[in-house]
C-alpha cells in the first residue's frame, strides 16, 4: 500500500446524515456479499520498515524574520 497526500484536495465536509444514508445502502450489500478465500502466494514483500521519526525543535528568541525565512529554505532544500 502506497500514501501520499498532494496537500491541494480540500477536506471533505463531516455530515453524520449522508454518512447515515451511505451506511444503509452498504450494510445490506456487505451482509449479502459471500466470503472470497485469499491466496497469499502472490504477494511479496521487498522491504519492510517504521518511518524515521525526527523532530528538531528549537525555540529561538530575538531572529529577524529574514534569518527565520533563510533557515525555512535551507531545511526545504535538504
Amino acid at each position: 500500500m502506497l500514501g501520499w497526500a498532494t496537500g491541494n484536495l480540500p477536506e471533505p465536509k463531516n455530515n453524520p446524515q449522508v454518512g447515515m444514508a451511505n451506511m444503509r445502502l452498504v450494510m445490506p450489500a456487505l451482509q449479502k456479499a459471500k466470503p472470497v478465500k485469499l491466496g497469499g502466494e502472490s504477494i511479496s514483500y521487498s522491504g519492510v520498515s517504521l518511518p524515521k521519526q525526527l523532530r528538531n525543535t528549537q525555540i529561538v528568541k530575538d531572529k529577524s524574520v529574514d534569518e527565520i525565512a533563510r533557515e525555512i529554505v535551507e531545511w526545504i532544500r535538504r
